[in-house]
């Protein structure tokens, strides 16, 4: 097993999602955001920064803190696209709370222990927008990273 493996898991069971189609689940890859955005929602699952590997036991146990980044097209305006992040961010959670997806769509010996948020909501500009300028455009998306706690034994 490996955080490969994990991360596959998680990328099979968003992608199975009504919300996400082919493309827009990808792992390491920030490119599906130069895309077109009437595509988003996006999720972008990225290695952890985080881990435990211990051997207590008989047999090791691995803790992966799985960052899974949640891209919402900015809408008309402020409160359709904070309204569509909602609903695609409670959509995610939701499917994750079905206790058969807490293995990381089936993978035995891996549990999805708990989903925190590892950032607050982010708003994204063009990155070519002058910075004197990026308080007075309009955002490209928004965004959330979340931790994906999993442990594999």
């Amino acid at each position: 097993m490996s955080e490969e493996t994990v991360m596959e898991g998680l990328q099979t069971l968003i992608l199975a999602m009504a919300e996400f189609s082919s493309g827009d689940v990808v792992i390491n890859d920030w490119d599906v955001l130069d895309g077109e955005m009437a595509q988003s929602p996006f999720v972008i699952i990225s290695n952890s920064d985080n881990f435990i590997a211990r051997k207590d036991t008989a047999s090791a146990v691995t803790k992966w803190e799985i960052k899974v980044t949640l891209y919402q097209e900015f809408k008309e305006n402020w409160k359709d696209a904070y309204n569509s992040f909602r609903t695609n961010r409670q959509a995610l959670i939701d499917t994750m709370n079905i206790t058969d997806n807490r293995s990381a769509d089936g993978i035995s010996g891996v549990t999805i222990d708990e989903i925190r948020p590892g950032s607050p909501l982010q708003i994204w500009v063009d990155p070519g927008t002058p910075a004197d300028l990026q308080g007075t455009v309009m955002p490209l998306f928004i965004s959330q990273e979340l931790i994906f706690d999993t442990e594999e034994f």
